[in-house]
């Protein structure tokens, strides 16, 4: 039972088998229970609760699907923010832990790697799945997952 407590509307699902003794002869349990209780009684079988759900899912696919989603390249020009390290830094101000900006990513990576202890989590954010950095028009190959394969054969 699915009760919706403001429209007083109680959906009910029942096995597949037993969908003709819940609604009754000529709908009489079903007119009964909405009788007694003053709610509208939506019986169904499982099959057609299970048919309803998969289309009340295409709908939202649908809706979603239909949404003008912006690139991260509109987001980024609407934005117009460029944050540096100065920008970072004067953000993290409040926080204790110690800091160190290294603009070259390459260069970054295998310091947190060569400095990581014991428990310490290394993030690499920003890059996602690409194989290549863009800096100013030039686009140069950078596979964050070699660059950390090299570091850790070092250690």
């Amino acid at each position: 039972v699915r009760p919706n407590l403001e429209d007083k509307i109680a959906k009910v699902v029942v096995p597949d088998n037993q969908l003709s003794l819940a609604i009754g002869k000529e709908g009489q349990n079903a007119r009964l229970a909405a009788k007694l209780t003053g709610w509208k009684i939506d019986i169904k079988s499982e099959a057609e609760a299970n048919f309803d759900e998969f289309e009340e899912s295409q709908e939202v696919v649908n809706t979603v699907e239909e949404v003008d989603i912006p690139t991260l390249e509109e987001i980024d020009d609407a934005l117009d923010i460029e944050l540096d390290g100065d920008d970072i830094l004067e953000g993290m101000k409040d926080i204790p832990t110690p800091k160190k900006v290294i603009e070259n990513r390459i260069q970054a990576i295998n310091f947190a790697v060569a400095n990581a202890r014991t428990g310490d989590i290394i993030i690499l954010a920003g890059k996602g799945h690409e194989t290549y950095q863009i800096i100013g028009h030039d686009t140069i190959h950078l596979d964050e997952r070699e660059v950390i394969a090299e570091a850790l054969s070092k250690l």
